[in-house]
């Protein structure tokens, strides 16, 4: 079970899988793996590994193509900074990782 302010937490979720919708390549795949406390969304991309420092900062985009308008992550990291939750960010096998631990 997880204690969380239900708007938040939606939010949270629905902006780790629009992203991961958005920046999918073609007949690529999502991965949602939520284990004990963790949650994981990771996505196939074509597009290469994003700046681990920034990629959680408002407006980071890494490159002019990029859709959206760079809020999506930093809310994500915004309501877990709120509930006392890690947010972390890394790239394997050409695919883009996020991890939330609650």
């Amino acid at each position: 079970m997880i204690r969380a302010n239900r708007t938040l937490l939606e939010s949270l979720v629905n902006n780790l899988v629009v992203n991961a919708v958005r920046h999918n390549r073609p007949n690529g795949d999502i991965t949602l793996v939520l284990t004990g406390r963790q949650l994981i969304v990771s996505n196939t991309s074509d597009e290469p590994e994003l700046d681990a420092r920034q990629v959680f900062n408002r407006f980071y985009r890494p490159s002019e193509k990029t859709k959206g308008n760079g809020l999506g992550l930093a809310i994500v990291k915004a309501v877990c900074e709120y509930h006392g939750w890690k947010v972390n960010y890394w790239y394997e096998n050409n695919r883009h990782c996020f991890a939330v631990n609650f």
